[in-house]
């Protein structure tokens, strides 16, 4: 394993943890002159659009079994990526903190099935048990606040994570297992990001169809304004899964994935915090608990073997 593999995961962790946060919701999520599921369709259609220019400009793909097999996974992501477009509605700070389950599956995975248990240790342990105990203690203070009246996150914010965690997780791991596989990059992106995209169609065509039934008016989008937004979101994502490919293809799951972890939580929960003012929604012993987040974090980061 050579030092390459830092280059794609220092890039992902700028672009993708870093700045796609805070353009997703301060450009997408709370566009207020254009539907929510017009923009996300649009921006997967211009991922799927940039990975099929990809595949003409330099490599091919051949449609098997296994293609068709991602595709059904990318779809299923593009699911994920609603409940996780979702979930940013209400609060970006606590779906990076809730997030890092889909991390323990895609971790644990790679432990049991690609017999990478040689970079487990004590730190991943450690940095696991206090994420864990973070989400569970964060989730029964909500639950108090709940039953006291007090101002605090919507149930079916839990129901978002539990969704796009478990989804994720596991495609995560498919992506590592594929990379090892030797599955051309081009043939995974153009897969992932057209089935992605059909699902972000299906769930645009049911939104429509309930503002139909419910005699809804829609305002003029515009269309400029839209077009360049979700382009450039495209972007991001469609770079995303090329830099975590090559991540995959010259490092272990297990050693990848722990740095992207703490890259997951805490760049987007500070800009939740800081950039989208989210700290009014922590109290108290809250606070505490959103640094043992990140102490968790930072022992999954630094635990990896080389």
């Amino acid at each position: 394993m050579t030092m390459a593999w830092y280059v794609p995961v220092l890039l992902y962790i700028v672009l993708i943890h870093t700045i796609y946060p805070w353009f997703r919701k301060a450009k997408l999520i709370h566009a207020k002159d254009i539907p929510f599921t017009t923009l996300f369709v649009l921006h997967y259609m211009f991922a799927a659009l940039y990975a099929w220019i990809a595949v003409v400009l330099f490599g091919s793909i051949k449609f098997n079994t296994l293609t068709w097999f991602i595709i059904g996974v990318g779809a299923a992501n593009g699911f994920a990526s609603y409940c996780h477009w979702r979930a940013d509605q209400i609060s970006v700070s606590l779906g990076a903190i809730f997030g890092f389950m889909d991390d323990v599956i895609a971790i644990s995975l790679g432990f049991i099935i690609l017999n990478e248990t040689k970079y487990l240790g004590t730190g991943i342990s450690v940095g696991l048990a206090l994420c864990a105990s973070t989400t569970v203690l964060l989730a029964i203070s909500n639950y108090y606040k709940k039953k006291t009246g007090e101002k605090h996150i919507a149930p079916r914010f839990f129901l978002y994570v539990l969704a796009y965690t478990g989804i994720w997780g596991i495609a995560t791991f498919l992506m590592k297992y594929w990379a090892v596989g030797e599955v051309p990059i081009t043939t995974f992106a153009v897969s992932w990001y057209s089935g992605a995209f059909t699902m972000a169609l299906v769930i645009f065509i049911i939104n429509k169809l309930r503002e139909l039934d419910a005699e809804r008016e829609n305002a003029v989008i515009p269309i400029k304004k839209t077009l360049a937004m979700t382009s450039v979101a495209g972007a991001f994502i469609c770079g995303a899964i090329f830099l975590g490919y090559w991540a995959y293809q010259l490092a272990p799951l297990t050693v990848v994935k722990p740095i992207l972890f703490v890259a997951g939580l805490v760049p987007p929960m500070l800009v939740g915090i800081f950039l989208f003012k989210e700290k009014s929604q922590y109290k108290g012993i809250e606070n505490i608990l959103l640094a043992q987040a990140v102490v968790g974090a930072l022992f999954l980061a630094f635990s990896f073997s080389s």
